[in-house]
Parts: C-alpha cells; sequence; structure tokens
C-alpha cells in the first residue's frame, strides 16, 4: 500500500518494517546474506557479529613479524605495490631460461643397487662432474653442476636423465629430456662423469672428504665390479660427431 502511494508521487524506495522482536514464524536458518536478514527480521548484526563476519581468522604460529608500523593511508597503495613486487618478481627472458638448468638432487649416503658388501667390506661407487672447470663459453648446466660439485649415485643421474635439467638439448630439440648418464652437457660438452670407489668395513659417508678410497682396479681384484654404459666416462666431444646425432649434428 505504501509503495503504491509512493509511486503515484514518483517515488521508489526499497522499505521495510522494522519489528522489535523477529517474528516466529519467519525462516531465516537459510538466508547467507545479513543485510536480507535483518529486512527479514528487523534484528541488528551485533558489533561483535559484524566483525567477526568481516575479518578472516588465520594461524599466525609459523610467521615471522618483521615490520608493525601506524597505518598511513597516503602510503597504503604504494606499501601493497612493494609487497605485490616481492610476491610476484619479474623474471627476466635469461632467468627463465635458466630457470630450466638444474643440477638434480644428489644422495649420495641413499641406497643404491651398485653398492656391495664383500667379505665383510662394503664398498659403493658415486660420480661427480667433473673436470672441475668451465670456460666463459660454457653452458650454464655445466656451470652450475662444476659449481655444485656433488656426488652423486648412478639412481640420482637417472632421475635427472627424467626431468628437464638442461632444457633444449634433447634429441633434435624435440624433447628437454636425454641420457644425462651418457651425454653430460649434450652434444659437444666438454665434461664427463668422475668415477669414485669406496671401500670401507665402517660405514661409509661418501660426503666426508677423508670417505676411504679404492682404485677401480684394486676393486674389481677384490672382487667388486661395477660396469657402465663406455659413454659415462666419454666426454661427448669426444664421442662420434662430436655427441650429436649423425643425421642432425645439432640438436636444435
Amino acid at each position: 500500500m505504501i509503495d503504491e502511494i509512493l509511486a503515484v508521487n514518483s517515488i521508489s524506495l526499497n522499505t521495510y518494517f522494522k519489528t522489535i522482536q523477529p517474528l516466529e514464524f519467519t525462516e531465516v536458518d537459510n538466508v547467507l546474506d545479513e543485510e536480507t536478514k535483518e529486512e527479514e527480521t528487523g534484528v541488528k548484526m551485533s558489533t561483535d557479529d559484524l566483525l567477526a563476519d568481516l575479518g578472516e581468522e588465520e594461524n599466525l604460529d609459523e610467521w615471522e613479524l618483521i615490520d608493525e608500523m601506524e597505518v598511513d593511508y597516503d602510503a597504503e597503495e604504494q606499501l601493497d605495490a612493494e609487497i605485490n613486487a616481492l610476491n610476484n618478481p619479474k623474471k627476466s627472458l635469461l632467468s627463465k631460461i635458466y630457470n630450466f638448468v638444474s643440477t638434480g638432487t644428489a644422495r649420495p649416503n641413499a641406497k643404491s643397487s651398485q653398492d656391495k658388501e664383500i667379505r665383510d667390506v662394503q664398498y659403493k661407487v658415486r660420480y661427480s662432474y667433473g673436470p672441475q672447470r668451465v670456460g666463459a663459453n660454457s653452458r650454464e648446466f655445466c656451470k652450475k653442476m662444476v659449481s655444485a660439485n656433488k656426488i652423486y649415485r648412478k639412481e640420482d643421474i637417472e632421475q635427472m636423465s627424467e626431468r628437464t635439467v638442461n632444457k633444449g638439448w634433447g634429441p633434435k630439440g624435440d624433447s628437454d629430456t636425454y641420457d644425462i648418464f651418457k651425454y653430460k652437457g649434450g652434444g659437444d660438452c666438454h665434461h664427463k662423469w668422475m668415477r669414485k670407489t669406496y671401500r670401507s668395513k665402517q660405514s661409509i659417508d661418501v660426503k666426508n672428504p677423508n670417505a676411504p678410497k679404492v682404485s677401480t682396479n684394486k676393486a674389481e681384484k677384490e672382487g667388486y665390479r661395477v660396469r657402465n654404459p663406455k659413454e659415462v666416462a666419454m666426454k661427448p666431444k669426444d664421442m662420434p660427431y662430436n655427441g650429436f646425432l649423425p643425421t642432425n649434428k645439432r640438436f636444435k
């Protein structure tokens, strides 16, 4: 009735009657909008309810407080922009390319299929990327591998072969993965895998630079023989076609 009277005077208002007590027959359990609830029942939300509805509970136990300051509304926009820049750093094209270069994960003290125990003596073979030098024109992969100077199990290197650790050097450029154990940094690479043989009657910690080592020949005379493809100990530059495919000397 009131809306009709107002309409005569070209007035349109969203009116509702505010009750002192909510109507018993009013069902608001399924109403999600608090404003609609207030309109239907005439009961305003309490201040505590309003704050609880607007706030969001978060566990900050694992966060470190690094700054606390009074709110400066004139500077808030600039501060938000700085935080956003820190959370979403822009990467150069070069850094995006280098993102596809990885030295993999080395677990030298984990169990390997090449470990063996002979007459109560433990033997292990591990591998390092060598020689420990690079040139100005060396690939980023080789530079990082030499710099990391990790000790790998055969299994660690095989895992690298299944992932993109040296993007762009897969066969013909059609793939970003290839046999790292055989071809190291790719065609014409000047590096190879250096074999390290360890022997001890105690538990062997290959990360320890003083871990007892033995020559491959002596280990074989004692019955410990490990055989890898011949390419493992070769530099790709010394392989046929410099380590490239014979039908296309460049992978890409």
